[in-house]
């Protein structure tokens, strides 16, 4: 009558068993030797399949005389480890397309999946299995089963910013991804508020969304001053300006001015600029992230903003300059602009 869960009880005093019995302890036989010695064996040879050896785990052997030794064997190591690394990342592979397919083919009912975006935020979405497109294309993200660890992924990362062959914005970005559970630095809340902000653009307008628009006067081009029509009064156009759904996104702090934060957001800025997410949204909803890139412009550049300097409010189907200006056909040779 005795229950496991009765020798768990905290401050018990009394135990109940069975009338006559009394605690026993069972006689369990030795292993047998032949099955040490065959573990042995095994492990030995495949430590010597692959090459794995006191260095290679971590520990310390007598016959490695210097680090540059020490960092030879273990490249060697990874070297005849390499068939062994393909084989599991194709393995795992072939596995994550078989459940796809499973998903694809049983999942008729909604479910939700949660996840941590890159702005840190938790988010929420109802899924079922039509919403799965093709289920054989499954690739490993770069960067995993490199077979280095986080501090040595850092290491290398610093040497090839060394020799200049990336930036220090994505240098920043490596070590952040590659330590951040240590050290934190995913946690910026610069950072995050300017991802926070691209994830909620990246969600795209409203379905009643309508850009909104003003008449601004037209600048002549020689002059920067406003030009004038025959009639004598200015001559006006109808440009987009920011409006509540894009203002609500790309709502301006004064802690953006700073010139490190202005920095920040416009290397996420230029990302998202450069991929073809941003040019898959209409001309009038990309015109948000035009104005915040140009603001963040003028923040990062050591003059800094003047005094009541505002961006053009422009819209970038509208724009004559920048990434998305429309070639002129009037255009002269030498690549300027006729008003």
């Amino acid at each position: 009558i005795l229950r496991p869960q009765d020798l768990k009880q905290a401050g018990r005093a009394v135990i109940p068993i069975n009338p006559g019995g009394a605690p026993s302890f069972e006689d369990i036989p030795s292993f047998p030797p032949e099955g040490i010695e065959l573990f042995t064996m095994s492990t030995d040879e495949m430590e010597h399949d692959t090459g794995l050896g006191d260095t290679a785990t971590g520990l310390e052997s007598p016959q490695v005389q210097s680090g540059k030794h020490a960092q030879a064997i273990v490249a060697q190591v990874h070297s005849t480890l390499s068939d062994i690394r393909q084989n599991n990342i194709d393995g795992y592979l072939r596995a994550c397309e078989i459940q796809l397919m499973m998903i694809r083919a049983f999942y008729s009912l909604e479910t939700i999946i949660g996840w941590v975006g890159e702005d840190g935020a938790y988010k929420e979405r109802e899924w079922s299995g039509a919403d799965l497109g093709q289920t054989s294309q499954v690739q490993l993200k770069a960067g995993t089963m490199t077979m280095l660890t986080p501090t040595q992924k850092t290491t290398v990362a610093h040497q090839f910013a060394s020799f200049g062959l990336i930036r220090p914005d994505q240098l920043r970005d490596a070590i952040s991804a590659n330590l951040g559970g240590l050290l934190a630095l995913q946690d910026m809340p610069e950072l995050l508020r300017i991802r926070r902000q691209i994830a909620s653009w990246k969600n795209g307008p409203p379905e009643d969304w309508e850009p909104a628009t003003d008449q601004q006067p037209v600048t002549d081009p020689a002059t920067q001053q406003p030009q004038i029509g025959e009639d004598g009064q200015q001559v006006l156009e109808e440009v987009q300006v920011i409006d509540q759904v894009l203002g609500g996104i790309w709502r301006a702090l004064p802690a953006d001015d700073l010139p490190f934060v202005a920095l920040l957001r416009l290397h996420e800025l230029s990302k998202l600029i450069s991929k073809s997410e941003f040019s898959q949204q209409p001309p009038e909803w990309q015109f948000g992230v035009i104005e915040e890139f140009t603001r963040a412009q003028l923040a990062a550049s050591p003059q800094g903003p003047q005094p009541g300097q505002q961006p053009e409010s422009r819209s970038p189907a509208q724009g004559t300059q920048g990434p998305l200006a429309q070639p002129d056909p009037n255009a002269e040779g030498d690549g300027q602009k006729v008003a």
